[in-house]
């Protein structure tokens, strides 16, 4: 039995298989103790389990409040930027969320098509996320390679 040729078989697989060739752990949606924080699509365990590695003084207490400060940062329309400066360890926060000296402490995950939302009402669901210590820093977009080619030939037609 041979699989379809389609954008899933032909490009989003095979992304996600490279992905975990480089060392990224593969997430399932279908996965029990896979649970995103509906505000901000962070995985809450993973980022709690390294919150205190990277935070080895840090009380729960102290994670409440830091998780609770990245909600409202992302609930901002400053396009990011306090939560960018969090993440660069520039931020208002004593504590560690990556860390950058040394990047093998960090946790990678990916993911398949991941519902996130954008607000209340909208709704959109990438190819693949990326997700660093439980926060999804990326997402991609697989397209099939004649799909682009097909893109560039509308797009002259329409000059």
């Amino acid at each position: 039995m041979s699989l379809p040729h389609n954008e899933n078989t032909r490009v989003q697989i095979p992304a996600l298989a490279h992905l975990v060739r480089l060392g990224y752990t593969y997430f399932s949606k279908k996965d029990k103790n896979f649970k995103l924080d509906n505000e901000t699509n962070i995985i809450i365990e993973v980022f709690e389990k390294n919150f205190f590695k990277l935070n080895p003084t840090a009380t729960q207490d102290d994670f409440n409040r830091e998780f609770t400060n990245i909600q409202l940062e992302l609930a901002q329309d400053d396009l990011g930027r306090d939560f960018y400066a969090r993440l660069l360890g520039k931020g208002n926060s004593e504590f560690k969320i990556v860390d950058w000296g040394n990047f093998s402490n960090n946790y990678f995950h990916v993911a398949s098509e991941i519902s996130c939302m954008k607000d209340e009402d909208e709704l959109y669901r990438p190819d693949i996320t990326i997700f660093v210590n439980g926060m999804p820093l990326s997402y991609i977009e697989v397209k099939k390679p004649n799909a682009i080619r097909n893109g560039k030939t509308r797009r002259l037609l329409f000059k």
